[in-house]
């Protein structure tokens, strides 16, 4: 900061108007740009590397990993941990990403690992896919059947 205003991370001018914030500095909106490409990173995903921004692709070229791969979703490319962090479905109970290939429940509105799918009343995996409801809850059999006739 020079004086009692704000300075720009990036070319150290005064900024009045919009700010962008990242990396701990204030920038504007024009200077905060991929320190490769130049593209701008104030609507994008932006990545810090040695003080740095970089924009997604720039960042995933450092050799972070020798081992990361590429999906393309909508145009975009995403390396494979950012693709299953934010497009694979969510597991209901444990919130973890349910990968391809993985054994999974498709129930109660929502996808379960299939670990995760288990009786409310007892925490056991259920032997098949069937369940029963109860207040919007799996319940195997025997525990439902002790909730109805707790009910009589």
């Amino acid at each position: 900061m020079r004086g009692n205003g704000l300075s720009c991370g990036g070319c150290g001018g005064p900024i009045i108007g919009r700010i962008v914030s990242a990396m701990g500095q204030r920038w504007h909106p024009g200077c905060f740009r991929c320190s490769v490409c130049n593209e701008l990173l104030e609507h994008v995903s932006s990545y810090e590397h040695e003080g740095k921004p970089y924009c997604h692709l720039d960042y995933h070229e450092f050799d972070l990993d020798d081992d990361v791969g590429f999906t393309v979703y909508k145009g975009h490319p995403y390396c494979e941990a950012c693709h299953v962090r934010l497009r694979m479905p969510k597991c209901k109970r444990c919130k973890k990403s349910i990968r391809d290939g993985m054994r999974a429940v498709e129930a109660l509105g929502g996808k379960w690992c299939w670990e995760c799918f288990v009786c409310e009343g007892c925490e056991k995996p259920f032997d098949d896919p069937s369940f029963f409801l109860r207040d919007n809850k799996p319940f195997c059999e025997p525990c439902f059947s002790l909730i109805v006739r707790n009910e009589i």
